[in-house]
């Protein structure tokens, strides 16, 4: 119960970190004109009529990210908390992964960041610069640890990753974040999933 609500509480906190720059600038630019969700993509996607590209993008996604946890050093990761809790440690993860860490890093980089960015240099810049900056995120931890053949392998995985949830969001859901945002919270309860277990 304890680990569950310091997830919990980190989410809510990290959440509302994440929103503070994009609703300052929401509240400074285009607050008349339109709502704060919506401006950050969340909205129901539109209708794809084929769901192919997508599928196979999201198999690039999970090829790069579920074999990550297996060979990093689980004490180096942020799910580190959730090694060998077993099915107790379930809610909590959950909440990690869903609340904690996918929601508002897609809210920052592709509800926020992509989508300002998208409207100055286009899409395959802003995406890129996006990806990037995502991929740095996460590749820092390891390479203040000091590993550094890891760090960027982490690195380029999580760049390449974030570039194609970009892409979901832009070029398959129509703006809308609601795809990335299920496609890289299950990426993130494997990740959990496979700590909790070993």
């Amino acid at each position: 119960m304890l680990l569950f609500t310091q997830q919990l509480v980190n989410g809510l906190i990290e959440l509302a970190i994440a929103l503070v720059l994009p609703f300052l600038w929401w509240l400074c630019s285009v607050r008349r004109q339109e709502h704060f969700a919506h401006w950050l993509g969340f909205y129901r996607p539109p209708a794809q009529r084929s769901w192919l590209t997508t599928v196979i993008v999201v198999l690039i996604t999970l090829l790069l990210a579920i074999p990550l946890p297996l060979i990093i050093n689980h004490g180096d990761l942020a799910t580190s908390v959730f090694a060998q809790r077993g099915a107790a440690g379930i809610p909590a993860a959950l909440v990690y992964a869903v609340l904690g860490t996918s929601l508002p890093e897609e809210i920052f980089f592709r509800g926020f960041l992509l989508k300002r960015l998208q409207r100055h240099f286009g899409f395959v810049v802003a995406n890129t610069i996006q990806a990037i900056g995502f991929g740095a995120i996460h590749g820092l931890l390891f390479f203040r640890i000091g590993n550094w053949l890891v760090a960027i392998i982490i690195t380029l995985a999580v760049v390449v990753i974030g570039y194609c949830l970009g892409w979901i969001n832009e070029r398959r859901s129509g703006g809308s974040i609601y795809a990335s945002w299920g496609i890289h919270a299950l990426l993130n309860i494997a990740s959990s999933f496979i700590t909790l277990f070993t």
